[in-house]
């Protein structure tokens, strides 16, 4: 997935944040669109995306790294195929 980009908005003090996910394959762990929340026992490693993922998350000066283990279809446009399993992704700092 070299053409996925995240993109996460808020504000400081809120509770919930946006993201966006463009280029996304046809089958995606990633809605187009949704929210998360930081976890509140340990929200320096962990959030929580609208649809109850938790995601554990590493940031260092250049990288952003997400780890998931999603079940289910997917998000896609159309007839999804599944992909359950253990993701890791690590975005770049542009």
């Amino acid at each position: 997935m070299q053409n996925l980009i995240l993109a996460f908005t808020g504000s400081d003090g809120s509770k919930s944040f946006n993201y966006t996910a463009s280029g996304r394959p046809f089958v995606s762990p990633w809605e187009a669109t949704g929210t998360f929340t930081f976890d509140t026992t340990n929200p320096v490693q962990k959030l929580h995306r609208d649809d109850d993922l938790e995601v554990d998350y590493v940031i260092t000066a250049t990288t952003l790294t997400l780890q998931f283990n999603f079940s289910g279809p997917g998000y896609a446009n159309g007839r999804a195929s599944s992909i359950t399993g253990k993701w890791i992704f690590v975005f770049q700092k542009q």
